[in-house]
Order: C-alpha cells, then structure tokens, then sequence
C-alpha cells in the first residue's frame, strides 16, 4: 500500500507481495476461484498464448481450462511505483505444464486495495525454444 502519493517518497507494506504470493499458492493448488478473487471485478489476466480475459468470472472459468496441473515456480521478485496509487510486481520464474518447461516473467499491477488490476505474462523463449512448442500452442489455441 502506499503512504505517501509523491514518487520519490513511496513506501510500500508488504499487502501486494502478500497478494503476489497469493496468487502463486492458489495457482499452484488448483485453487483457481481463489485466484481470481485476487483480481479486482473488472481485472484482466493477459496470458501470453490467448487474447485478454476480463473479469473474475471468466478469469477463473479460463484458469480451470487452460491452467490444470500447472507448477509456477518464482525465482526473483521486484517492486516499483506504478502511477498514482498502483504498484508494479514484476516476477521472473519458470513454468512447469504436462507439456513443456520455460522461463518465464509475470508483471502485475496491483490496486491500491493490493487486488490485481492486471497481469500479462510473458514467455521467455528463443525461436528454437518456440518452435519446438508450436504444435502444443497451435493445439492449445486452435482447439
């Protein structure tokens, strides 16, 4: 949470890395209703295979979908001032899925209410990396 509005004083409690955390638990235990109550009403999850889901309703319909058996493993964790009451969370980590590994980066942005207004995650991969995930992605996306 912010205490103070003027950038160069923020300070920051630990509520968004208790939120961060949070999400990493239920994602990890399946807990996929839990973890779009971590988002506000209108918050919008941005997966880096599919379009933008908006909504805790469909952001957790899209979780119990696409995100079965899932392992998210966060390694380094950096926090900073966003615009006006927001905080980023920027994660960086692997995932672990029944059909493939990679390094990947998660960026949250966080309320002021430490609910997440956004998240976009990235997969960090080299073409042969990606290349080597298509038939998995085009199955995944295409249906």
């Amino acid at each position: 949470m912010i205490v103070s509005t003027e950038p160069s004083q923020i300070q920051y409690d630990s509520l968004p890395k208790v939120t961060v955390d949070r999400y990493f638990q239920t994602m990890n235990d399946g807990i996929f209703s839990e973890t779009a109550l971590l988002f506000t009403p209108d918050g919008i999850l941005a997966p880096p295979v599919t379009q933008q889901i908006k909504g805790q309703a469909a952001i957790a319909a899209y979780l119990d979908k696409a995100a079965r058996g899932i392992n998210l493993q966060p390694v380094t964790t950096t926090v900073k001032p966003f615009y006006k009451d927001r905080i980023q969370v920027d994660v960086e980590g692997r995932v672990q899925t029944s059909c493939f590994e990679a390094d990947v980066s998660w960026a949250f942005l966080i309320s002021s209410d430490s609910k997440i207004c956004l998240l976009q995650i990235k997969l960090l991969l080299n073409l042969d990396e990606l290349r080597q995930l298509r038939p998995y992605l085009n199955e995944y996306v295409c249906g």
